[in-house]
């Protein structure tokens, strides 16, 4: 049967409200910031350096932005984070008594999302101290922040910053069990060479496939429904077996989409927030925070979290899926400097890794037989297929 559409679904379809680019360009003078190019630093790139229509037409629209934004901080007085770490540069460089043989040892987490402007501050510091000693912490497999400015050739290629570092890899996972840690070992292999090479090993020896639920529905209204109900039900099953909802974790890779120019739930998070309400399990969207409840997170939101359940929604190819499609990363690359183009699928797969790795012990994915995403097929030997029928 069909069934009619919403005023509001006709104006997302006839718009293609979804396809804004407004991230995209917040994105553009983040990345821009981070590399420590002003408006007029752009302009000039675009003028004298070669690009595809598409990078320059977006290129000259970010622009206009980057130059209005940048009068509006400054009419009001204020400077942004970007602008924080860049007028920090500056004063080391006017300044060569700031800063000088006062620290000993300069420790820096999460590496692998290090950005242009951050090894330069980094790098400025250690000038000034040349007895101090510089430990860094990360995980390559997980760098996902790409869109911030961060660009993992300075995790890969540590030694091209820094002589003679010593490495050591901690191999042995203590959080998931044996078949989580092995699937997304193999998924990450799709990235290659750019990479570090290192073995995973589960402490916990446990081992069950990761379960893929796939529906044979085309119509998203019909599939949006019909993942949410199973999902809710098995999640009632976890809380009907003792679980706490600090246990469950749902993840999905987009949260909101805007419609005509406002933000809005994307249509399987807001199907899910209003049936778990219907069902009284209490959901907190975007939050990690909420206690007692259910999270419903973006997997960039969840990196650093974890539980013993974890549901993976919607892993298809497409716009809002695994790996995105709404993405062009190539119209940020006017922002960036020469430090290497950045792989949006690459990004995407280790983005993935990132969701199923939450989990200590169960991963739940749903997808859809018509449009399942590749990041599955790449993990094909570690997952069971199980078709849903209502």
């Amino acid at each position: 049967m069909f069934s009619p559409l919403s005023y509001e679904e006709i104006l997302e379809l006839v718009w293609q409200s979804q396809k804004t680019p407004i991230a995209d360009i917040e994105n553009f003078i983040t990345i821009a910031k981070t590399y420590g190019f002003c408006p007029d630093d752009v302009e000039r790139r675009l003028n004298n350096e070669k690009w595809s229509l598409k990078q320059s037409a977006f290129g000259r629209l970010a622009l206009n932005v980057f130059r209005a934004y940048e009068a509006h901080i400054d009419k009001l007085g204020k400077i942004d984070f970007e602008d924080m770490i860049n007028e920090a540069i500056a004063e080391l460089e006017k300044n060569p008594a700031l800063c000088k043989d006062i620290y000993d040892h300069i420790l820096v987490d999460e590496y692998q999302d290090i950005s242009a402007q951050r090894l330069r501050l980094l790098t400025k510091l250690l000038e000034r101290n040349p007895n101090c000693k510089l430990f860094c912490v990360g995980d390559d497999w997980q760098s996902i922040m790409g869109f911030s400015g961060s660009n993992l050739n300075y995790f890969v290629n540590f030694s091209t910053n820094f002589d003679h570092p010593e490495k050591s890899q901690i191999r042995t996972n203590y959080r998931s069990i044996k078949s989580i840690v092995d699937a997304g070992a193999e998924l990450i292999k799709g990235n290659g060479d750019n990479q570090v090479q290192k073995t995973s090993i589960s402490k916990r020896k446990e081992s069950k496939p990761l379960i893929v639920f796939e529906s044979k529905e085309d119509y998203d209204k019909q599939y949006f429904r019909q993942t949410v109900d199973d999902c809710l039900t098995r999640i009632s099953e976890y809380l009907s077996k003792g679980y706490s909802p600090d246990d469950i974790l749902v993840l999905t890779r987009f949260i909101r989409t805007k419609v005509l120019g406002r933000s809005k739930w994307f249509k399987i998070v807001e199907t899910f927030f209003y049936s778990a309400k219907e069902r009284g399990i209490p959901v907190a969207i975007d939050s990690a925070k909420l206690p007692n409840a259910v999270r419903l997170l973006t997997v960039h939101k969840c990196k650093g979290l974890e539980a013993k359940v974890v549901f993976v929604l919607n892993v298809v190819s497409g716009e809002f899926g695994f790996p995105s499609e709404i993405e062009d990363s190539s119209i940020l690359e006017v922002a960036r400097g020469d430090n290497g183009i950045q792989d949006q699928t690459e990004e995407e797969r280790r983005l993935f890794y990132v969701a199923i790795t939450r989990a200590k012990e169960d991963v739940y994915i749903y997808t859809r037989s018509s449009t399942k995403s590749k990041f599955l097929e790449e993990i094909a030997t570690h997952i069971q297929i199980v078709t849903l029928n209502y």
